[in-house]
């Protein structure tokens, strides 16, 4: 960008001429017009000289990172001022260029800040999927700057998570205007648009099973919407696609027709809490005889040793990052420790310390308990 169009002009010819065809070149005869061009394209690199009209190259860099905190900028001025360039630094210029300088000036500068800029990325893009997956499992608060940063736009206010277990299958790409993807682990959020979710889903494998959220605003609830709905796909008799509306949105319906169905995703939802066989046959209104000879004859294992397993799996994950027994015991309503411990003595045949201790062998650590 600068204000002299010739300057200008001759910048943009020289660029196209050594920038892949895929790149496009913008230009900008004044800051104000920068700014709303940057508006509408969101381009990865800015090269703007210092002085200009109303809004000066600094100005408008800060303008920019306001809301494109990612952008790499160069600086283009006859001026090789300490002053100018302290300010600069401060704004996190990355690269300066001194009036008159060659195409050849002009490459390395570009090829430079790109290559800053998706290393940038690339790391911003790491920490945001970490962060996006703690936030998703645990609510815990994320840096919605990373987007940015990732050279990702915002998340809308709208939208829906969907979740699968096949890691290794590629899925299409979403066709509607914002998506997230993470292939690792198994999730991806994209915006309200029934249309393109319809469309993607008929380029799915219709074996692949999903879950997939209603629409809205919190994502961590979405998440456990989406992780609901894709325990439901691997029962027997259901769909591979499973939309948490289609089986959640009407609770008594859904109690009254899958019964053990219900009561395995009420152990899902509230593993981490007292459980009985009494609490879930009064909420389903059956007496305990019916209710244990269907559960065994769908699942093949008693309800019993389906919540014991569901408990001592959730244990063991709080223990593994330094929930103590007690502690664990007192949340899943044991008298206590000892009694909790021969529990977990039936699922893994051995105490909780000595289980954690064996498998963190070799690590020069134990696990207290």
């Amino acid at each position: 960008m600068d204000d002299e169009v010739s300057i200008c002009l001759g910048t943009a010819n020289r660029l196209r001429r050594f920038l892949p065809k895929c790149d496009e070149v913008i230009c900008a005869y004044s800051g104000e017009e920068a700014l709303e061009k940057a508006a509408e394209a969101s381009p990865d690199v800015l090269i703007t000289d210092i002085r200009m009209g109303t809004i000066d190259g600094l100005r408008l860099i800060e303008a920019l990172h306001y809301y494109k905190p990612d952008i790499a900028c160069i600086i283009i001025t006859a001026f090789d001022s300490f002053k100018y360039a302290q300010q600069a630094i401060r704004m996190d210029v990355k690269d300066f260029l001194i009036k008159p300088y060659s195409e050849e000036d002009l490459r390395e500068a570009v090829n430079k800040v790109t290559d800053m800029l998706n290393q940038t990325r690339t790391q911003a893009r790491a920490l945001l999927e970490k962060q996006l997956y703690e936030h998703l499992q645990k609510g815990d608060k994320l840096e919605k700057r990373l987007f940015a940063l990732s050279g990702l736009p915002y998340p809308p206010d709208t939208v829906r998570v969907i979740c699968w277990k096949e890691k290794e299958y590629e899925f299409p790409t979403w066709g509607g205007d914002w998506c997230f993807c993470d292939q690792n682990k198994g999730y991806l959020i994209v915006d309200e648009d029934w249309g393109a979710l319809t469309n993607w889903l008929k380029r799915v494998d219709a074996n692949i099973k999903l879950g997939i959220s209603a629409a809205g605003a919190e994502m961590s609830t979405l998440w456990r919407q989406a992780q609901r709905a894709l325990h439901i796909s691997d029962y027997d008799g259901m769909p591979c696609k499973i939309f948490f509306n289609d089986i959640f949105l009407d609770e008594s319906q859904f109690r009254q027709d899958r019964a053990v169905l219900w009561a395995m995703n009420y152990v899902a939802e509230h593993v981490g809490q007292p459980i009985s066989m009494e609490d879930i046959c009064t909420k389903l209104h059956l007496n305990y005889s019916y209710f244990s000879r269907q559960f065994k004859r769908q699942t093949g294992v008693s309800f019993s040793e389906y919540l014991l397993k569901s408990q001592m799996t959730w244990a063991l994950e709080r223990m593994k990052v330094g929930m103590r027994v007690n502690e664990v015991a007192s949340i899943l309503g044991y008298s206590s420790a000892e009694s909790f411990s021969k529990a977990f003595f039936r699922i893994y045949g051995d105490t909780p310390r000595n289980y954690l201790n064996q498998r963190l062998r070799g690590k020069n650590h134990d696990i207290h308990l």
